[in-house]
Order: C-alpha cells, then sequence, then structure tokens
C-alpha cells in the first residue's frame, strides 16, 4: 500500500465500497449507518477513509472521523468524541440561517421528556 496526498493506491476495491456505500446512502434518505474501519496501525485506515471526504462535502455532507489514540486509551468514546466536535466545528463554519433551520429541524425530531435540555444544548 502506497499512500501519497493525491492518491490512494492499492485499496480501490476499498473506495469503490465505500463510495457505492455513500451513493446508497443517498438515495434511502432515512437510513443511517455508522462505517467502522479497522486494521493494524499503519495499514493506511486514515487514508481510506479520507478517500472519501470529497465525494461526501460534493453533496452537502458532513464528513467526521474519530481516531482512538493509544496515548489516549484511557478517555471512553474518544473516537466519537472528536468526530461529533469535528461535526459541531463544521456545523458552527455556516451561516446563521442554516444554524437556525438546523436547530429547528432538532427541536422537531427531539420532541419529548428530555427536550430542553438537549435544546439548551444546542442554542
Amino acid at each position: 500500500l502506497n499512500v501519497s496526498e493525491l492518491e490512494l493506491y492499492g485499496r480501490h476495491a476499498e473506495v469503490s465500497l465505500l463510495r457505492a456505500t455513500f451513493h446508497n446512502l443517498l438515495e434511502k434518505h432515512h437510513e443511517k449507518v455508522l462505517i467502522s474501519i479497522v486494521g493494524y496501525s499503519g495499514s493506511g485506515k486514515t487514508a481510506l477513509s479520507l478517500a472519501l471526504r470529497p465525494v461526501v462535502l460534493r453533496s452537502q455532507g458532513f464528513f467526521c472521523v474519530g481516531k482512538y489514540d493509544l496515548q489516549h486509551r484511557a478517555e471512553p468514546y474518544m473516537a466519537f468524541n472528536a468526530a461529533f466536535l469535528s461535526l459541531v466545528d463544521q456545523i458552527m463554519a455556516r451561516d446563521q440561517s442554516f444554524i437556525s433551520n438546523l436547530k429547528e429541524r432538532m427541536r422537531g425530531a427531539l420532541s419529548g421528556p428530555g427536550e430542553e435540555e438537549i435544546v439548551c444544548t444546542v442554542a
């Protein structure tokens, strides 16, 4: 596996599978998928996941990556926290009308017990 900044070599099948999965998700608007890429250290997991980034961004999606690190292995859910913070950063970089629209959509989706605590965190 040779990795450069411009091209990922030796992983065409895996990249094709990731792209096909993403395009399939675009057709099924309400389906949610979590993709976990596992492997040994240095096997190219990060480069493989980053190959999907341009495809996601072209479709106006959010691309979030969380990575486990041996130095922080005592922190539970570290990779999920990192991915979520990346999502928040991307949302906050958008214009105010996008953020307001997202807040309203979240209020509608999260109505019920506990709604106030969740909405206050988003506000």
